[in-house]
């Protein structure tokens, strides 16, 4: 039997659902001058509203999340609140889960890691999320997301790794297709 986990633990655990969140986020696309929807050039900034990421691919992955299929089940939504040259990223419906993030530059930006210190199953992990990226428009990108668990046990996490159906320590960073959702 399974135990039950902390929200990022857990969602780390089903990597299915962690991942529509997490890898939900950033965006890296390679654009020329920035250019917003009315053709206006100058920094880019997102549209607020819901935003979809699709099509995911793993960049490097230790954790077997490609391989265990989860890339075709990460798709998701979430919403975006935008605040002049920063926003703030959070999954519609109540999850816990929420990136504040910074532009660094008139496309590029970068969100604070979410790192989260917890016991599975008797072993101390520490999960690490980062969240980048690069706008090509005010609605459209590609999102680049990592993840990094690791042990605090100097025996190892063997109880953990089992519980969670991935090895510990572990690392992956992933790509998806960022949109924003028209409301019309």
């Amino acid at each position: 039997m399974r135990a039950r986990l902390p929200v990022l633990p857990r969602l780390a655990a089903s990597l299915s659902v962690s991942l529509r969140a997490f890898l939900a986020a950033p965006l890296l696309v390679a654009c020329a001058d920035p250019v917003d929807d009315t053709g206006e050039t100058g920094p880019l900034r997102p549209q607020e509203g819901v935003w979809s990421a699709t099509d995911f691919s793993a960049v490097s992955d230790t954790c077997g999340w490609e391989e265990a299929g989860h890339a075709e089940e990460a798709d998701t939504t979430f919403a975006l609140v935008a605040d002049g040259d920063s926003f703030t990223l959070g999954i519609p419906g109540g999850q816990t889960i929420r990136w504040v993030c910074a532009f660094d530059g008139d496309t590029t930006f970068a969100c604070e890691d979410d790192v989260e210190t917890t016991s599975v199953d008797g072993d101390g992990v520490t999960f690490t999320q980062g969240l980048s990226g690069l706008l090509s428009s005010e609605t459209l990108g590609i999102a680049r997301t990592s993840f990094a668990s690791t042990c605090l046990e100097d025996s190892g996490c063997d109880s953990a790794a089992e519980a969670m159906d991935m090895p510990v320590p572990c690392a992956f960073e992933a790509e998806a297709r960022f949109a924003w959702e028209s409301p019309d």
